[in-house]
């Protein structure tokens, strides 16, 4: 999970949802509340307009396998440059601790 050390089971405490329903989250077999996209941007560090943009991928049974991978890809990508941004502030946060 993003939050260092977080697994499923803080996520959904986080959330307010059983652990099963954060595995669905992530297999694809539940879709989150819609107001949980907002806890999910906070906890991201992002805004709601990049989850938009993420929200806004086609389901994945319309697309090929190809296409589906370059998406998939294209997520992780975005979300790693955010987990980043992420350790960034928390290692100036460090520095700046006595």
């Amino acid at each position: 999970m993003v939050k260092r050390g977080w697994g499923q089971k803080e996520l959904a405490d986080y959330l307010g949802v059983a652990r099963s329903s954060v595995s669905n989250y992530l297999r694809g077999a539940m879709q989150p509340r819609p107001n949980q996209y907002e806890q999910f941007a906070e906890l991201l560090g992002v805004s709601m307009d990049e989850i938009a943009d993420l929200l806004a991928y086609p389901a994945a049974e319309t697309l090929s396998d190809s296409q589906l991978m370059l998406t998939i890809q294209s997520i992780l990508l975005t979300l790693q440059q955010h987990v980043a941004e992420i350790e960034d502030r928390l290692r100036d946060l460090e520095d700046r601790i006595p």
